[in-house]
């Protein structure tokens, strides 16, 4: 059985209640940020992940940590998957909205900022979005056989110069053991 199968497994047997999680927040108000209504509710953690969301007690074991969130307001962190911050606005002005609408957390293309401001300023942007309440990841996009040719080896249209500063700078930053590739991108948490 695989870890990903495992911890599903866990989660659901938590979630049934057959399972006992590790936290529990018990009578809480939960802000349902989609239908804008607050009502009573408690919520199960198993292994850092939210597993129920109820009145349910079931899943309180002798091992679980109980925490009294009565008079508290609960919120779930909504995600943003995928994520153009530059349209109409800049990274710092759509996280007051975000952050209003239940979002804390949003996976942003920043191809436009690395293209415009360079590997070094653009990293540069990354560590002053560090400290703001909505955490950022950025993605790096994984360029396919045709990109590779037509800007590393030809210099593009962005010239020889800008397309060796780009290929250092993807090369020399996304080498930490933080960075990860998957669904063909490679990506690094904003902070």
């Amino acid at each position: 059985m695989t870890a990903r199968v495992e911890e599903s497994l866990g989660l659901i047997s938590v979630a049934r209640g057959t399972g006992e999680a590790d936290l529990y927040l018990d009578g809480g108000n939960l802000v349902n940020v989609l239908s804008g209504e607050i009502y009573p509710a408690n919520v199960a953690v198993w292994r850092g992940k939210i597993a129920y969301v109820g009145l349910s007690r079931k899943m309180v074991g002798p091992n679980t940590r109980v925490i009294d969130a009565g008079g508290c307001y609960l919120c779930p962190g909504l995600i943003e998957a995928h994520f153009h911050p530059w349209f109409v606005y800049n990274p710092v002005s759509i996280m007051e909205v975000a952050l209003a609408s239940g979002t804390t957390t949003m996976l942003c293309d920043g191809l436009i900022f690395y293209i415009n401001l360079g590997a070094e300023r653009f990293l540069k942007m990354l560590e002053a979005l560090e400290n703001y309440p909505l955490r950022l990841f950025w993605t790096a996009r994984v360029m396919s056989h045709l990109f590779h040719t037509l800007f590393y080896r030809q210099g593009g249209f962005f010239g020889q110069n800008a397309s060796n500063s780009c290929k250092k700078g993807i090369e020399s930053h996304y080498r930490s053991s933080d960075d990860y590739i998957e669904s063909g991108r490679l990506s690094r948490p904003g902070r």
